[in-house]
């Protein structure tokens, strides 16, 4: 043994080693029947399903039945411990599966061992009830009494890396025997399953760094990105992609769908709970509770095992997967550590989306990921304004990074078949020119096809409505392969019913798109929706498209001449502005004038100059950079969004000096109760003594007819046209209870609550000639009932398009006085995954 002393270390280094000498000689002394009386036996190995062959999470090894002393396995199955005493056999267990005694004589003694367990008749649906108290139920409220201490997400701040991985592959237990594969008929699948022995679909890797600033202030930084098949992969596997990043939310999302957490405030009073095994490891005891919906509860629930330590009664494992049968069945994984014996903190998160009828009903495919949370720093004293603007970008040289950064940032080696899936893949891709198709569909994100440097404006290539019928033309952009920083874009239509030309051209340049810094000017001849509210168009006041659903019931619309020059840029993180310039000219298609006073001639052409600032503040909303653009996930809080114009007459041909302020304040949240609520507040204010342009017509979608396509936040009982205000306010609310009264797999209809009231009033309302419009002073009423998904058709094995019908009745002061016109009828179709 060697020492280096310094000067100022001596007495320090000579004391140790004196203390070092000493026990050198006493062990020396006791002999090796000492050494060997504290020697530790290490047990390591591998729990896996016998029937997939994937590794079981959380498995229960117990080296000491009756003192139930043990361990659970991790999230792939594996385990490790060490002992004082040599053990000659393990018990090994997991819910729903039987249980097996490994003899380790029989494995001689070997330091890994693999142990396949079968499944059993349990089903984690079936709770027992017993007569007693349900134990499950007591510890439960501890772990909801505890729940936000032990959530990461209360924490001030953290910061932590993590390794994804995502595989695409085919389930291979739906193939039937090659040999019954060999037709004519199945070459098709037979080349699948040849493909399926040798590799799988696809791999995605990301390494990440993640940090985080309560309350829920996320920004996660990509710093490696790999696709097989792709040499410019945009598109990042991330941890929280099909999951929460922690377990202690109210609602867990699911795809489409949120379910009740089973660790929520009186979650007893919906999820059954059984105490199921007791295990200690250390000083600390694990309770394993299955869980699953009361009978008789219909709700968005789910099923599973939960592990709970007594350490602060948190949770340390989670299994769940929804309750209820569904096409595509989504399962989560979660192993939580306990960081230096204060808070506990994800370490492995894991789901696996299983699609047995997708790509056909023989060949079934699953996604399954892998999470590994590591380098975590708990309160690092992170401030909002250190986090950027979005919750996820990716660094320009993420998917640059050689194979020896990816051998060391895994936690796990690839297999054999994930080797071959990169080098097929890779090869497949040069060929088959993935990137392009790629590239292609993070075009079509932005209702865009790209054609080399120039993007297809699908936005202004077809739609048709009331005034133009159908619209012949198209729009076209510059693509960020001939610049990131520029973008020259413009479009031309026809109408076949009024057969006018319709054009424009816009200019932009961008300091940085994704940190929406940017300004551009814009020229456009176009029909537009009059009285429009300007706060949710991006392309212009009013502007129609083939995804404005107002565009095809909207009749009598404006002929506009507009230019405008812009700005857009971030001030804080959830706050972004807009001002503009513009000069208008506007002309009714339909019989309006407006006569400014009672001297003047009425005029059918209205000229002004404005500008505006736009404001939007949303906290707490996601900004998530994917396929190269900024993606919005919403906000857990009310979004606002307002517009301040104000026009002068005698500048730039305008004609007309007002002010005009337009605000919109609107909520989407879940309660476990009550299922989705959804809100919006609008008002809007003018001077007087304006045309119908610039003021506010009824937000309506009625057509006319009694049947029609239901439009949501509108009128479904209005004409658009029906109402005029220069000062108004409307509500619109909708509360979605959710697949209430029935659910089986074809028939699960969704039952959604409307109502909408709108108030206003027109000051000389004399003006406006020829225009049959009333006003608001006395109140519209208008509540409804919509379902959704009465029938149900089975969309490729993976979705399903749900057909919808809603009866809406208008009342009060201007309900007709025939309750059948007081009725419309609107058809809804949505896509959900459950």
């Amino acid at each position: 043994m060697f020492f280096i002393f310094r000067k100022n270390d001596q007495p320090r280094q000579l004391r140790f080693f004196a203390f070092g000498s000493v026990w050198v000689l006493l062990l020396g002394l006791l002999g090796p029947g000492f050494s060997q009386a504290q020697a530790q036996h290490r047990l390591a190995g591998q729990v896996l399903d016998a029937g997939t062959g994937q590794g079981l999470p959380f498995a229960t090894v117990l080296y000491d039945i009756r003192a139930r002393k043990g361990v659970t396995t991790d999230i792939n199955g594996y385990f490790d411990f060490s002992t004082s005493d040599k053990k000659t056999f393990i018990m090994v267990s997991y819910l729903g599966y039987k249980k097996q005694r490994v003899q380790l004589d029989t494995v001689s003694n070997r330091r890994q061992i693999r142990v396949v367990l079968s499944r059993d008749e349990f089903s984690l649906g079936e709770v027992e009830i017993t007569t007693e108290r349900n134990p499950g139920e007591k510890i439960m409220r501890r772990v909801v009494a505890n729940r936000k201490r032990n959530d990461p997400e209360r924490l001030a701040s953290y910061e932590c890396e993590t390794y994804n991985k995502v595989i695409f592959d085919y389930l291979l237990d739906n193939f039937s025997l090659p040999d019954a594969l060999v037709t004519k008929a199945d070459s098709q699948n037979y080349a699948m399953f040849r493909h399926a022995q040798q590799a799988a679909l696809f791999v995605m890797e990301s390494v990440t760094e993640r940090k985080y600033v309560f309350p829920e202030n996320v920004a996660e930084t990509v710093i490696a990105n790999r696709i097989s098949g792709l040499q410019e992969a945009r598109l990042a596997a991330l941890a929280t992609d099909f999951q929460p990043f922690t377990f202690y939310r109210e609602v867990i999302p699911f795809l489409d769908k949120s379910f009740i957490n089973p660790v929520s405030p009186a979650c007893w009073n919906r999820y059954d709970f059984h105490l199921k095994d007791t295990l200690f490891q250390g000083q600390d005891t694990v309770y394993i509770l299955s869980f699953a919906p009361k009978k008789g509860k219909n709700f968005q629930a789910l099923k599973g095992v939960l592990h709970i330590n007594t350490f602060h009664y948190a949770v340390q494992s989670v299994v769940a997967e929804p309750a209820y049968p569904t096409t595509v069945v989504l399962r989560l994984e979660q192993l939580y550590q306990c960081i230096d014996r204060s808070q506990w903190f994800p370490s492995q998160l894991n789901f696996e989306l299983r699609m047995p009828n997708y790509p056909t009903k023989d060949i079934g495919m699953k996604i399954s990921g892998r999470s590994y949370i590591r380098s975590t720093k708990l309160n690092t004293g992170l401030r909002q304004k250190d986090l950027g603007y979005q919750e996820v970008h990716m660094l320009d040289d993420a998917p640059m990074k050689a194979d020896s950064f990816w051998v060391e940032e895994r936690e796990i080696a690839l297999n054999q078949r994930e080797r071959n899936t990169y080098q097929l893949m890779d090869s497949l891709g040069k060929k088959s020119k993935l990137d392009f198709i790629m590239r292609q569909l993070e075009k079509l994100s932005w209702a865009r096809i790209g054609l080399g440097p120039i993007d297809i404006n699908l936005e202004k290539t077809f739609f048709s409505n009331p005034t133009e019928g159908f619209r012949i033309g198209t729009g076209f952009f510059t693509s960020p392969k001939l610049s990131e920083h520029f973008e020259l874009g413009g479009f031309f239509g026809y109408g076949t019913k009024d057969r006018q030309w319709k054009y424009g051209a816009q200019f932009s340049i961008w300091r940085d798109r994704l940190q929406d810094q940017g300004i551009g000017v814009r020229y456009t001849k176009d029909l537009v929706f009059p009285g429009s509210n300007t706060l949710n168009s991006a392309v212009g006041i009013g502007a129609t498209g083939l995804t404005n659903p107002l565009s095809y019931v909207f009749e009598g619309m404006d002929w506009v001449e507009e230019k405008e020059v812009w700005g857009e840029f971030r001030l804080f993180r959830f706050v972004k502005l807009r001002p503009s310039l513009h000069q208008i000219i506007r002309q009714p298609t339909y019989n309006y004038r407006f006569r400014s006073t009672a001297q003047e001639a009425p005029d059918s052409v209205f000229r002004s100059t404005e500008a505006h600032i736009g404001l939007r503040f949303a906290y707490g909303e996601r900004l998530v950079e994917s396929l190269g653009q900024n993606s919005i996930q919403g906000s857990r809080f009310p979004v606002l969004n307002m517009v301040y114009s104000r026009g002068w007459d005698d500048w730039l041909g305008g004609e007309y000096d007002y002010h005009r302020l337009e605000l919109n304040l609107s909520h989407t949240y879940h309660t476990h109760r009550w299922g989705y609520t959804e809100w919006q507040l609008r008002m809007g204010w003018a001077s007087q003594g304006l045309p119908a342009g610039l003021l506010f017509f009824g937000e309506g979608s009625s057509n006319g007819k009694q049947w029609g396509f239901w439009v949501p936040f509108t009128f479904q009982t209005m004409n658009p046209t029906s109402f005029l205000s220069d000062r108004y306010a409307s509500f619109f609310f909708q509360q979605d209870i959710g697949s209430r009264l029935l659910r089986t797999p074809k028939f699960q209809p969704r039952i959604t609550m409307v109502h909408g009231m709108a108030f206003g009033d027109i000051r000389q309302p004399e003006q406006h000639i020829g225009l049959d419009f009333s006003s608001l002073k006395k109140g519209y009423y208008e509540s409804g009932l919509r379902i959704q998904q009465i029938l149900r058709i089975r969309l490729a094995g993976i979705a399903y398009i749900g057909l919808g019908a809603g009866a809406f009745y208008k009342y009060g002061p201007y309900a007709s006085g025939d309750w059948q016109q007081n009725i419309a009828y609107k058809l809804a179709i949505n896509l959900a995954s459950f």
